[in-house]
């Protein structure tokens, strides 16, 4: 019972490792990666929509070096709009990673690169489970990993019920 700390210790370390792996990714992707290095927001627009709703669009017009691709380590320009609401888009900042799309000279905002998060949040479940549920945690991960998998083989017949 008393080295149960030594068991998160390890489990802290792993989710760490999980993080910087998954931070330093950016070569196993086709797409352009970007981190972005500076960001400049102009003049935010007020919108009105046809509910009398009202919301702002910020421009941002961003800098960013490029992780991956034959031109790894050059530095690229490109364009992002945002909502103030945030409904449908975010506003970038410093030290982001984002995909774009390159086409001709020019790159275009893809949308952000969200593996880190998802990826420590996975690990955290999946030793959160091990360290709590002990003997039990094999059982309870096939079990989740079975639903996971009908779920979206249903999904891909498009018999779910919410379409």
């Amino acid at each position: 019972m008393k080295n149960h700390w030594w068991w998160w210790l390890v489990a802290a370390a792993l989710v760490l490792m999980v993080g910087v792996g998954l931070r330093h990714d950016a070569s196993l992707y086709s797409v352009p990666v970007a981190q972005v290095t500076a960001v400049h927001n102009h003049k935010a627009q007020k919108e009105v929509d046809s509910y009398n709703n009202t919301d702002y669009q910020t421009e941002q017009t961003v800098t960013g070096r490029l992780l991956n691709t034959g031109r790894r380590g050059q530095t690229v320009r490109f364009s992002n709009t945002y909502t103030r609401s945030g409904a449908l888009d975010s506003p970038l900042k410093v030290g982001n990673q984002v995909f774009l799309t390159h086409s001709g000279h020019s790159y275009q905002f893809r949308d952000n690169k969200r593996d880190v998060v998802l990826g420590v949040l996975l690990a955290i479940t999946l030793l959160l489970i091990c360290l709590l549920a002990a003997k039990h945690a094999v059982v309870i991960i096939v079990s989740i990993a079975a639903n996971t998998a009908l779920f979206f083989w249903g999904h891909s017949f498009g018999s779910a019920p919410w379409r």
